[in-house]
């Protein structure tokens, strides 16, 4: 129930705006006095005083008020309520009543008191957000430390494989020169060795040439010993000795074939004999027991094979 403080009746300014605009939102819902003052429970002539501007009405009345409206159909909206309650304020402020001017201190240091619990509330969220932060920024912190540590240690192993990698450089490129220079003088030597084994081809053929001048013209000595050989057969008499007189001197001996072969070993009597002999036989070869007896005419000359044509 709302209480009435009996006090002279006096419209202020205040109350008599803040009367004015609930009797307005009240007029909405088509409803009388009677029926609100009876759901409040109070008198209708308290409910005109109040919009009257007579008194002023206090926050209970205007709660009362808004949920009678929302049960007829016609609720107020969020910006009229906090209008009503600003006007119900400023008339309480303005009055000159002095019950008018404890309810509003009373208001007032209740508004304080709900004020400084939100602060201290705030305060304490504060505080305990600062102190989840603080937790928070450490724990980050320690996280960058370590990643820190790790970066730090990756950085000097990244140092130290760098120092090995230029070593390493530093070590092949010295193997690299030191391979050049051998390729080089290997390919010196190579070129060497072609040049040299070029000269050895080169003397080979010659060698190879007068080898073969040479097997011709011991081929052809070996027929002309055979041609002499075969000459010296028939005229072979006895020797008769004679004996040489003071006055006469002695005839000289004859020579053998072998001497004839080698008093006429000659250049110009080689060639006449490569133009003129004929093939020697195969079996005999230079340098042999039988060709030795035959150049020194103590062993006939062998017969020749017959050739096929």
């Amino acid at each position: 129930m709302i209480e009435e403080t009996p006090e002279r009746d006096g419209v202020e300014p205040g109350a008599a705006v803040y009367g004015a605009a609930m009797e307005e939102c009240f007029e909405r819902c088509g409803a009388s006095r009677r029926e609100f003052a009876a759901s409040i429970p109070t008198n209708a002539s308290v409910v005109t005083r109040y919009f009257q501007g007579r008194r002023v009405a206090p926050a209970s009345f205007l709660n009362t008020l808004a949920a009678f409206l929302a049960e007829r159909g016609a609720p107020l909206a969020l910006q009229e309520a906090e209008r009503l309650d600003e006007l119900r304020r400023a008339a309480l402020d303005a009055s000159a009543r002095p019950h008018h001017q404890a309810q509003a201190w009373r208001e007032r240091a209740e508004r304080l008191a709900r004020d400084k619990d939100e602060l201290a509330a705030l305060l304490r969220e504060q505080q305990n957000r600062g102190d989840r932060e603080r937790c928070e920024t450490t724990r980050a912190l320690n996280v960058l430390g370590l990643d820190l540590a790790e970066l730090r240690e990756d950085l000097d192993c990244a140092l130290a494989d760098n120092t090995r990698l230029q070593a390493e450089k530093t070590t092949t490129e010295h193997e690299r020169d030191e391979l050049r220079t051998r390729v080089e003088r290997q390919d010196g030597q190579l070129a060497a060795a072609a040049s040299h084994t070029r000269n050895l081809e080169h003397e080979l053929t010659e060698q190879r040439t007068i080898a073969e001048h040479l097997r011709r013209e011991v081929e052809v000595l070996r027929g002309q010993v055979h041609t002499l050989a075969r000459e010296a057969t028939p005229a072979e008499t006895p020797a008769v000795a004679c004996v040489p007189t003071p006055a006469t001197h002695p005839d000289p001996a004859p020579r053998t074939p072998g001497e004839e072969v080698r008093r006429r070993g000659s250049r110009e009597w080689e060639e006449l004999i490569l133009r003129s002999a004929p093939a020697p036989e195969p079996s005999l070869r230079r340098g042999s027991r039988e060709w030795e007896d035959i150049m020194l005419g103590s062993a006939p000359a062998p017969k020749p094979s017959p050739r096929r044509d």
